[in-house]
């Protein structure tokens, strides 16, 4: 039976071998390495192989299977009550973050590593407000605070310079849609063939604002939008849709990157040891409360120290960044720490199991989990998903609490 996760899973190794059949017909690497000739085509082989097993492996093989695990069971005594209740906290958090962030200039694409000394920032470190959204979408998809939550999401995103919610929301709908078998082939064709077309004019405003709200304060927003729309138009608006087309699956395919990795493995493997930046296990929260505990500066994960060795040929300051080095990107790093390796990525993947059954039962609950594996655990974001399964766990204990408390009265309504 077709699902919205298996036409993803199948849709990302596609993107892989179509990423892989243009490298290897224009002998040119897209991507973040764009511009860099293929130096090694048995490397670039070797990528393709680990990437797509990599994907499949995972999301086909390693999902099915500990889907099936079985977690306790709680009873929240207002469980009712606890959607309306989780949607209003929400609601009111996301206004202060988008507030905090605009204020601050921080959680902005493109500001990297930028930090505040305002005290409020702790808070948003331990409340990881776009990942709470997520699992909330994945539970709650159909409460009544859902949708003015969603829009503030989207504002939210889109001021910020992210574009990852609309295929957050894809992604959701067209599972749910399948799910439901309302899914119309014509009609889905028709919102990707709008979305191409008007893909350019969504990557000027997202780099418009990246750049204006992270590097560029001292210009403009106008300025940044011209001055990309100039760029983006050069050759004629067809030929800025046939690039939007290779940006999506540049953006979303990890062989050319894996395969640079390898190439700059020696250099990066002594980095590595002299503690440039932290090893798999250490990525994400409690590395950097580790590190503040020893009195340590705050280290980089793999994507990040990448960017300093790799060869890249951004045409304009995108700012501070890190890249996506994939699941199969440690392997070509080092094959010898694979066992460790496969077993904590099976540590982390069985806790997010377990946490999701715990906050309880929804009818979307399984295409979230998976989708959290497929765009944060995929692309080697080990700091995102440990945050991630971090996050559930909040949620659950957020739940517990508000569903204790009994009904309250508002305005002749129970809250």
């Amino acid at each position: 039976m077709l699902t919205g996760r298996a036409l993803f899973g199948i849709g990302f190794i596609i993107i892989n071998l179509l990423a892989y059949g243009i490298m290897l017909q224009t002998g040119e690497l897209i991507g973040d390495v764009k511009g860099n000739v293929v130096k090694d085509y048995y490397s670039l082989f070797l990528s393709a192989f680990l990437v797509c097993s990599s994907y499949f492996f995972v999301l086909f093989i390693l999902f099915s299977s500990l889907i099936k695990i079985k977690s306790p069971k709680f009873k929240f005594k207002f469980e009712k009550l606890s959607a309306n209740r989780i949607g209003v906290l929400l609601l009111i958090l996301q206004v202060f973050f988008i507030a905090f962030s605009l204020l601050n200039g921080v959680n902005i694409a493109g500001s990297g590593n930028t930090s505040t000394g305002s005290i409020f920032s702790i808070f948003w470190v331990f409340f990881p407000i776009d990942l709470f959204f997520v699992i909330y979408y994945g539970f709650y998809r159909h409460s009544y605070f859902f949708k003015p939550n969603l829009a503030i999401a989207i504002v939210s995103s889109v001021l910020r310079g992210r574009a990852d919610i609309f295929l957050l929301i894809l992604f959701f709908e067209v599972s749910k849609r399948i799910r439901n078998k309302t899914l119309k082939i014509k009609k889905l064709f028709f919102v990707g063939l709008i979305t191409l077309c008007f893909y350019p004019i969504l990557m000027v405003f997202k780099f418009s604002f990246r750049l204006y709200l992270g590097e560029g304060a001292d210009q403009s927003l106008d300025y940044f939008i011209f001055e990309l729309f100039d760029e983006s138009l050069k050759e004629g608006y067809f030929h800025a849709v046939y690039s939007g087309v290779e940006h999506i699956i540049s953006r979303l395919q990890t062989v050319s990157i894996v395969s640079e990795i390898g190439r700059f493995s020696n250099q990066l493997q002594d980095i590595y040891f002299q503690g440039g930046f932290y090893p798999f296990w250490l990525e994400g929260l409690h590395g950097i409360i580790l590190d503040q505990s020893l009195g340590e500066p705050r280290n980089v994960p793999l994507g990040t120290a990448f960017t300093a060795v790799g060869d890249f040929n951004w045409t304009f300051n995108v700012g501070d960044w890190n890249t996506n080095p994939g699941l199969a990107g440690w392997l070509m790093l080092n094959p010898l720490w694979f066992g460790g390796y496969f077993l904590y990525i099976l540590f982390l993947c069985t806790m997010s199991v377990i946490f999701t059954k715990m906050i309880g039962e929804s009818d979307m609950k399984v295409d979230m989990l998976w989708y959290a594996w497929a765009f944060f655990l995929m692309p080697a974001w080990f700091g995102v998903f440990f945050l991630f399964v971090y996050t559930l766990l909040l949620f659950f204990v957020i739940k517990l609490i508000l569903s204790s408390i009994p009904p309250i009265k508002i305005m002749s309504k129970s809250l």
